[in-house]
């Protein structure tokens, strides 16, 4: 099964409340009054449906799910439990004011595989976790989450800098962990925008710089500290990472047209162009001369197949490449892949 979450009721109000991109409001609406989903989806069949959240709360803005990345994780010992990690973008309104804050949180959620609900187990809210974007689950309480900027963008000064870390590609975000204990550390400093994460070949974690376009690999120890092994170069602006050991190959989405990516933002019926790189190891007399990985393309829509993409997953047993968007409405099946 594939999870997603997705802004299911609230994506013509979606960019009414996206501290991810610096937007925030203060108008009253639905954004600050439904919770966005979490679905699972039949790659057998392509159908889906939504698991209803419990748990969470629904009498105040404070106990809003307002996703961005999502993990999974499953103990060897039940199978049957799934784990489910997400960024929570919670809005929170002040006391005898109009003006909501932005809560940066982590959301934890368990699944018992064939049930239609999932139950909330806890929220972590830390001064580490400050802009996160995206989340590695690695066991029922610890993950690697991503702190894409040191601004986040709320208030004049706030945004201007953080377009200024866009654009000089300055190192001010980090990698941060979460023990299973409960510890939370930094645990990579100085990098630029670091957005999406997965486990990739040789079990190590990778990281993508999102506005450079660099893929970071990092070999991971056993406290849970991070080294730098590799990188690779991109010619985009690029999002999440994901790994497939069948093809042993990472798949990576990529914004071809910022502007328009930014346009979208703004307005969601707008198209934004996107593409979906392969990336694999190189087995030739090349990697010999420091070309360790390669890239291919695989996909290049002008945002009408799939505006604005930020996921591509493939499904080892269907063949399938799942690729989906930000401000998009649907989800691109690619088959024989």
């Amino acid at each position: 099964m594939i999870y997603a979450a997705c802004s299911h009721k609230t994506l013509k109000h979606k960019m009414k409340w996206a501290p991810y991109v610096a937007v925030f409001t203060e108008e009253e609406g639905p954004h600050f009054k439904e919770s966005d989903g979490l679905y699972i989806i039949d790659p057998k069949t392509d159908q889906y449906k939504e698991l209803t959240i419990r748990g969470l709360g629904s009498d105040s803005p404070l106990y809003l799910f307002k996703a961005h990345g999502i993990s999974l994780y499953s103990s060897p010992e039940d199978n049957d439990v799934v784990w489910i990690h997400a960024v929570n973008h919670m809005p929170k309104r002040m006391e005898n004011s109009k003006t909501f804050l932005h809560v940066s949180c982590v959301s934890i959620f368990k699944h018992r595989v064939n049930e239609t609900f999932v139950e909330h187990v806890e929220t972590i809210y830390d001064n580490l976790i400050t802009t996160p974007n995206d989340i590695l689950a690695l066991s029922e309480k610890s993950f690697y989450v991503t702190n894409d900027h040191r601004y986040n963008g709320y208030g004049i000064f706030s945004f201007l800098m953080r377009q200024i870390e866009d654009i000089s590609f300055l190192p001010w975000g980090n990698i941060v962990f979460r023990e299973h204990s409960g510890k939370i550390r930094v645990v990579v400093r100085e990098v630029s925008t670091p957005n999406g994460l997965c486990k990739g070949p040789d079990g190590m974690i990778v990281v993508d710089s999102s506005s450079s376009g660099v893929i970071n690999f990092f070999q991971a120890r056993t406290d849970g500290a991070l080294s730098k092994r590799d990188t690779v170069q991109l010619p985009h602006v690029i999002d999440n990472p994901s790994y497939d050991p069948d093809t042993k190959s990472l798949y990576v989405t990529a914004h071809v047209n910022v502007p328009k990516f930014f346009e979208a933002s703004k307005d969601v019926s707008k198209k934004a162009p996107s593409a979906v790189y392969r990336i694999f190891e190189n087995n030739s007399e090349g990697r010999y001369f420091g070309d360790r990985f390669i890239f291919e393309k695989l996909l290049e829509n002008d945002g009408k197949l799939v505006s604005s993409a930020t996921t591509a997953i493939r499904v080892q047993e269907q063949k399938k490449l799942y690729v989906t968007g930000i401000y998009g409405s649907r989800i691109a099946v690619l088959k024989d892949i």
